[in-house]
């Protein structure tokens, strides 16, 4: 017999709503604003993680002479655990949690701290379990002389970072003919600040004719022809904030042996995907409790190997994308 019209509707209502659609998931990325108020700290922010996320990314920009860091973050009842962060000035990133292990669906609350009050803006990114090893490149070659942008230095790089399971992508590729850019003689300790040459860099090329970004939410690469004595790479973080934003990436010297220079700018790119040193100073370390000082390690003073937790680490990246 034919149902009359509108019974499907009626056996929804009672139901008690069991046809109504399932609630939208969380955001996976959040744009908040709010203030460091006069005793160093933001009042407390909140959002839901939800299931299926790989990391969770924390980004906070404000005054460039101002420093900040997270005071504490939280996951339901557990404190989240990661590798020690430097506070930097101007902005601050962070990647959590730490170590290995799935990211649990939750609340997750979270306090920014700056040594001087006044506003900020704090970005969260959420991203979802997936395959994602692949890392997109702007190569951006800042050089006295023309040539290509591309190096023997990138096969090495590509190499290191490939036994780790991790694809680099040059998206684009350029030189930026600039004699006053390709040198940066500037000594910063003990980080690179927005208001540091390496710093102003992107900025200073986007201004030149020719010279705007290639894209926008990839990360740049800059190769130029001096930095300070002693330093082969710098980057812009550990982790570096995911694009956009012009203080974001890395600067490395193009110059010398291949398998040197392919080291030193795979190791500047594990930063900027949340690993720190093994050992930076004399009392401290990156919080791993896989690595140790001396073992060959790539983000120590020789070898190439990644631990399995640091692994962990960069899989939590958003920077990296699916293949």
């Amino acid at each position: 017999m034919r149902s009359p019209r509108g019974l499907s509707c009626l056996v929804c209502l009672g139901l008690l709503g069991a046809c109504a659609a399932p609630p939208a998931a969380p955001p996976r990325r959040l744009e908040l604003a709010t203030v460091v108020g006069p005793d160093g700290r933001s009042p407390p922010l909140s959002a839901m993680v939800p299931s299926g996320t790989r990391g969770i990314s924390i980004v906070v920009d404000g005054a460039p002479d101002t420093t900040y860091q997270l005071a504490h973050a939280t996951l339901g009842a557990q404190a989240l655990a990661s590798p020690q962060a430097w506070p930097r000035l101007g902005r601050f990133a962070i990647t959590l949690p730490g170590g290995r292990g799935p990211v649990p669906p939750g609340p997750l609350r979270w306090v920014v701290a700056g040594d001087r009050p006044g506003p900020v803006t704090v970005t969260l990114r959420l991203p979802p379990t997936v395959d994602a090893a692949r890392l997109r490149l702007d190569v951006v070659r800042v050089s006295a002389v023309d040539g290509p942008a591309l190096g023997p230095w990138w096969d090495e790089a590509a190499r290191i970072l490939a036994d780790a399971g991790i694809t680099l992508e040059a998206v684009a590729q350029r030189t930026v003919v600039a004699p006053t850019l390709a040198r940066l003689v500037e000594q910063v300790e003990p980080q690179e600040t927005p208001t540091s040459a390496a710093g102003r860099l992107a900025g200073a090329i986007a201004a030149l004719p020719g010279g705007e970004v290639a894209a926008d939410d990839v990360l740049d690469l800059f190769v130029v022809d001096a930095l300070p004595a002693g330093v082969g790479g710098l980057a812009l973080g550990v982790p570096c904030a995911p694009p956009p934003g012009l203080y974001a990436g890395v600067v490395a010297l193009g110059d010398g042996p291949p398998a040197a220079r392919g080291r030193v700018i795979a190791h500047e790119l594990a930063h900027c995907l949340g690993l720190a040193h093994v050992v930076d100073g004399a009392a401290r370390d990156d919080g791993l409790a896989s690595t140790r000082p001396g073992m060959p390690n790539l983000m120590g003073t020789a070898g190439t190997e990644l631990t399995a937790e640091q692994l962990a680490v960069l899989r939590r990246s958003p920077l990296l994308e699916p293949r």
